[in-house]
């Protein structure tokens, strides 16, 4: 991704009110069990890459928790992830890009 020196994004908000630093928002495509999908991803100043919601709603993803997984609703094509953290509430898949 390209990251535009100065950090002049979109202003985002960490869970513990500190503020992120943002640079651009660009659309991206990423792939999961060969299927693409769009979305624009605000690119972030961040250690650890984070699918939000509205992205999972929008293309029809739902996380399985119990089995680290993300799945296509509508194909069941699946992609592993990991636990974050404590491991209780927030599933990561890393991306590549």
């Amino acid at each position: 991704m390209n990251v535009q020196a100065g950090g002049h994004g979109p202003t985002l908000e960490a869970a513990n009110g500190s503020y992120i630093q943002t640079f651009v928002k660009q659309n991206v495509v990423l792939c999961f069990g060969g299927q693409r999908f769009m979305w624009d991803f605000v690119t972030a100043k961040v250690s650890t890459p984070l699918l939000i919601t509205d992205f999972l709603c929008a293309n029809g993803l739902l996380v399985d928790v119990k089995n680290r997984r993300l799945f296509n609703a509508e194909t069941f094509s699946s992609l592993p992830c990991s636990l974050s953290g404590s491991g209780t509430a927030v599933v990561l898949c890393t991306l590549h890009i």
